[in-house]
């Protein structure tokens, strides 16, 4: 119990750092284990393949010596004439020189090679059958369960074994009765194709299990490296943090203290402030622009939810058109500013700014949160004014009835109605601020149109209106009065356009 007080005591990235330190060492410990598996099973791999390369070589010389009609080969101590070949004329030749030679046939040759490769490398091969005609080559147990296998249909057996205390690769395949073979074993009632034994060969692991340790060890140095590295980093990364950490941690508690012991400061900022905890939502203190604002006093305030006050609700304000600042500053760790629609002393609806900063305790968890509300209803209402004026303005100068523009100072057209897209042929996103006033001025009336009405020019420099003809898209040509009026402030380097409105007017008379 006491040892579980002391870990959830632990600061919470701390807890992050030894997820990721015991995290990262599963990683190294799993990647390690998956190399020993693949390795173990390599090294079972090797010996079965050994063991099918001797299986094929002992094949070899068998087919070799039955296609030969067997071998002769002299008389020694070791090799005497085969009693199982009494019945096989000329079992026994004399050569010229009179030199005894024996009739070799193809199991007593791979039993002779079998009993050099075990003194030489300690590999055990056994020819063996259900019924053999020369007892030594009867089955053992594991013998007998792989040759009954085979008349199941099993084409190969290999399983791993101990002889004689070692470990071994055992593995076995199926001889079967070849033509060349029936000359030797045709009083065993046997034909082509008949499976009559196997040949079993026992491989030693000792060497393979030799390279797998050089293999091991490699592989543990570099993982053991690897390891070391990623929990060198992890730990500088952890000494950093917790620098940074410390640093984060004495700012939050001198603004704690600094929030705590500026009583003054609370009080003299005309902003709405309390503190609120954010277990439970109460208000444990506000300052008098708080109190001002609902006309309650702190006994009346304290213990009070901030939903309460500021919302007449029962629970946390949460909705998407008033998201609670102390809600995403919980799920963030930051401060948050968010505009909601507050009740006043009054019962009237203030548009305040509200911003909640996180309040930190010693563990760096937050348990409480700033709340200051500014009343912004003044700002809010010029806003909707201006909007109101600008929709009333921009109504206006669509309906004027005529083709109407605004030209900002180097002749740029900065606004136009929908007569004007009429009478250019063109689409405002293609006028507004993309074209000149000047580009409609029929070329032959450019100079004259200059003359009269430059850009920029002062107040009243110019005639009020004037004709001229209009160019449009596809050289539409038609004939206009121009007339002007100023909207620019008159003073210099404040905004500056022009208002241009044209209609179509029957010329009485050529341009002056």
């Amino acid at each position: 119990m006491t040892r579980f007080w002391k870990f959830s005591n632990i600061p919470q990235w701390e807890k992050y750092v030894l997820m990721v330190a015991l995290v990262w060492t599963l990683s190294i410990g799993g990647s390690y284990s998956w190399n020993v598996y693949w390795e173990k099973h390599a090294e079972v791999f090797a010996a079965q393949f050994q063991a099918r390369s001797l299986f094929s070589k002992d094949l070899i010389y068998r087919r070799w010596n039955a296609q030969s009609g067997g071998i002769y080969v002299p008389v020694t101590p070791l090799t005497q004439p085969n009693p199982y070949l009494k019945e096989i004329p000329e079992r026994e030749v004399t050569s010229p020189s009179g030199r005894v030679l024996t009739l070799m046939n193809p199991a007593y040759m791979v039993r002779q090679v079998h009993e050099i490769e075990k003194q030489g490398q300690g590999i055990r091969s056994h020819l063996t059958a259900i019924n053999p005609l020369r007892p030594e080559n009867a089955p053992d147990n594991w013998e007998k369960a792989a040759l009954e296998a085979f008349k199941q249909g099993a084409k190969e057996i290999s399983s791993e074994s101990y002889i004689e205390g070692k470990k071994f690769l055992r593995l076995m395949k199926p001889l079967v009765m070849e033509e060349a073979c029936l000359n030797c074993h045709t009083r065993q009632g046997l034909h082509k194709g008949d499976t009559y034994g196997g040949i079993s060969i026992s491989v030693p692991f000792a060497p393979f299990a030799e390279i797998t340790a050089t293999h091991l060890r490699r592989g543990a140095a570099g993982h053991f490296l690897l390891w070391g590295t990623g929990m060198a980093g992890i730990l500088f990364g952890a000494c950093r943090f917790r620098r940074i950490e410390n640093r984060r941690i004495k700012a939050e508690e001198d603004l704690k203290h600094s929030l705590e012991l500026s009583g003054i400061v609370l009080e003299a900022t005309h902003d709405a402030i309390c503190i609120v905890n954010v277990s439970d939502y109460t208000v444990q203190r506000a300052n008098r622009a708080f109190l001002r604002k609902i006309d309650c006093t702190d006994e009346q305030v304290f213990g009070q939810t901030c939903h309460a006050i500021t919302h007449s609700l029962c629970q946390p304000c949460g909705t998407p058109e008033a998201k609670c600042p102390i809600q995403i500053t919980l799920a963030t760790g930051e401060s948050h500013t968010v505009e909601h629609l507050h009740s006043g002393k009054q019962g009237e609806m203030l548009y305040e700014e509200v911003t909640a900063y996180p309040i930190l305790d010693e563990h760096g968890s937050i348990t409480r949160v700033l709340h200051v509300a500014r009343d912004i209803t003044e700002r809010k209402m010029a806003e909707e004014s201006l909007r109101q004026s600008q929709e009333k303005y921009r109504a206006i100068f669509e309906s004027t009835g005529a083709a109407t523009i605004i030209v900002e100072e180097d002749g740029t057209i900065s606004m136009a109605n929908k007569e004007f897209e009429q009478l250019s042929g063109y689409f405002r996103e293609e006028l507004e601020g993309k074209r000149s006033w000047k580009e409609f001025v029929a070329e032959e009336d450019r100079e004259k149109v200059s003359a009269k009405q430059g850009l920029p020019v002062e107040v009243n420099a110019c005639p009020d209106s004037y004709e001229f003809r209009f160019t449009g898209a596809a050289d539409s040509v038609r004939d206009v009065v121009a007339r002007w009026g100023d909207t620019r402030y008159g003073k210099e380097g404040r905004f500056f356009s022009r208002y241009y409105r044209a209609k179509t007017h029957r010329r009485s008379a050529p341009l002056q």
